[in-house]
């Protein structure tokens, strides 16, 4: 068994939005540097934001193995709010402010990394790696050039030591599915839930970006965000003060800065003291649910990180979540 990096001859650009991904060892890690090249065409008015406009333009990035199985499917923002709380602040900052004066333009370079858990590509017939990158992010103010450069960190291992690692037929495998869904929720005065769990995988954290109606992050802090178990009889089997949470994210994950409207649920760490997370394939859509209480009503971007897992090897090592 040994470790290895490799870098891809194939980039992504604004039109090669599509690469494929040797299926010759075990990927450990998805490195993409990504060069954006940011121009403002407006005569008089300088443009001011934040990175997290630019990374937002990059719409989707995902990864596909045998043409239908979701690894991750998440646009560049969610990668870059993941990497932020994962790398302990050394990633880009969604939050760094941007100014690009008239006429005038900008180059921004920075590394997204998808690096949830090992992808077995040895065992796949394809893989591909896809970025989708729009270009207006303002009025005169549009994405002109965008190159990305795939680099792999991966493990090449003999079919002997697969079968030690993963088990026979990968029963010990839990490949990474992260992705994301967006639900507004009521201003109420108590924990009201309004959004389903996943089902069929084990949840292990979910991020969750808190937005105000029309979408801006930060703007609308809700007194508390939790889980609910609805069935039989309501189970309230996580509920935090939303700033407290964040606080309690600024320790686990060392961060010096936190991402403005961010919290996050680890799931092993927080409900079923494990390594694991919730078992979502012991309960049905709707039975377990995220809530919030907030004076304001808003609207929440969850990225949620699942496993695809073998359900009976892990009923025998996970404890389940009450």
């Amino acid at each position: 068994m040994m470790r290895t990096k490799r870098t891809l001859t194939d980039d992504f650009t604004l039109t090669n939005k599509t690469v494929e991904i040797p299926t010759t060892a075990v990927v450990d890690k998805f490195l993409i540097h990504n060069t954006i090249v940011v121009e403002n065409s407006s005569d008089d008015t300088a443009y001011s934001g934040t990175i997290a406009a630019i990374l937002e333009k990059m719409s989707e990035i995902r990864l596909v193995s045998d043409s239908n199985n979701v690894h991750y499917q998440l646009s560049g923002l969610d990668v870059a709010i993941m990497n932020w709380y994962d790398e302990h602040g050394v990633g880009v900052n969604p939050d760094t402010a941007v100014s690009i004066p008239a006429g005038g333009s900008e180059t921004f370079t920075f590394m997204l990394t998808l690096d949830k858990g090992d992808i077995i590509a040895v065992g796949k017939q394809s893989l591909d790696l896809s970025v989708s990158v729009g270009t207006s992010i303002a009025t005169d103010v549009a994405i002109t050039s965008y190159t990305g450069k795939v680099t792999l960190e991966e493990v090449i291992m003999t079919e002997a030591e697969i079968l030690s690692v993963y088990g026979q037929g990968l029963v010990g495998s839990a490949e990474p599915k992260v992705t994301t869904v967006s639900k507004p929720f009521d201003a109420t005065s108590d924990l009201h839930s309004f959004l389903n769990l996943p089902t069929g995988t084990a949840l292990r954290q979910s991020y969750i970006s808190v937005l105000d109606t029309s979408g801006v992050r930060g703007t609308v802090t809700p007194s508390e965000v939790g889980i609910i178990k609805e069935v039989p009889n309501r189970q309230d089997m996580f509920s935090c003060h939303f700033t407290t949470l964040r606080e309690t994210n600024k320790r686990s994950f060392d961060v010096a800065n936190l991402l403005n409207g961010i919290a996050i649920i680890d799931y092993g760490r927080e409900i079923t003291n494990d390594a694991f997370g919730v078992k979502g394939w012991t309960f049905k859509p709707g039975d377990v649910r995220l809530a919030t209480k907030s004076e304001t009503a808003g609207k929440v971007r969850v990225i949620n990180v699942e496993y695809v897992v073998n359900t009976a090897a892990y009923n025998a090592a996970v404890i389940e979540a009450a």
